[in-house]
């Protein structure tokens, strides 16, 4: 009958671990800190897939800019811009509505805001 019943030692002390461990506290993250160097790095190789395309390269090569200065440029940039440009590339519409000038034209505008920043 002894070991059913704790001793009121026993029941003190779990009474005063319960009352002095710390409150546990979480907080809300941000989406900064979800996007680990494994994203950015696949955000990264994406840009420069899209800079390689040959219709993008050649309307970049039209505009003034060499693919690889773009791609000088997309590796210069800080991984938050990168992100920002990917996220600004996911909203793209799907399916073909976007043609390689228009590609082009964005990649180009986002460098250049990137690069006046």
């Amino acid at each position: 009958m002894r070991g059913i019943i704790a001793p009121p030692y026993v029941s003190g002390l779990a009474l005063c671990a319960a009352l002095l461990a710390p409150a546990a506290q979480a907080d809300m993250i941000g989406p900064e800190h979800l996007a680990g160097p494994i994203a950015v790095s696949a955000e990264r190789t994406r840009i420069d897939a899209l800079i390689t395309r040959p219709g993008a390269a050649k309307q970049l090569q039209l505009l003034g800019v060499p693919p690889e200065e773009a791609l000088i440029r997309v590796n210069a940039m800080s991984d938050e811009e990168v992100h920002k440009f990917a996220t600004q590339l996911d909203a793209l519409p799907a399916g073909g509505g976007l043609n390689d000038f228009q590609a082009a034209m964005t990649l180009l505008l986002s460098i250049l805001a990137g690069v006046v920043q």
